[in-house]
């Protein structure tokens, strides 16, 4: 019943969001694991796994390694200034190509 709670609250606050920003990505895993996860809203600490039927169908990278595969994915509009009120983030090439493919992959 919390994940139906949390997916009415991101929902609702789905349109204000860039799938490009950092922080709004972040925001958007703070609201859908609120009640579930420890630290929701921040990049994970420890490893996961998904397992169903008695099996391990994915693990997760390293936690280590989030935030550099991130990185990979966004990149920052003035890095010279990363603290700048006025920082933005942006998808970088292969973080629009899997944006699009995850787009596609829905169609």
């Amino acid at each position: 019943m919390q994940e139906v709670r949390n997916a009415i609250r991101a929902y609702e606050r789905f349109p204000r969001w860039n799938p490009a920003r950092e922080t709004d990505l972040l925001h958007a895993h703070e609201i859908l694991m609120a009640g579930l996860l420890d630290a929701p809203g921040h990049y994970r600490r420890g490893g996961v796994r998904v397992v169903g039927g008695g099996r391990v169908h994915h693990i997760g990278p390293p936690a280590a390694r989030v935030p550099g595969l991130m990185a990979d994915l966004l990149e920052m509009t003035r890095p010279e200034s990363p603290t700048t009120k006025n920082q933005k983030y942006r998808l970088t090439p292969r973080g629009r190509a899997k944006l699009d493919q995850l787009r596609s992959s829905d169609e």
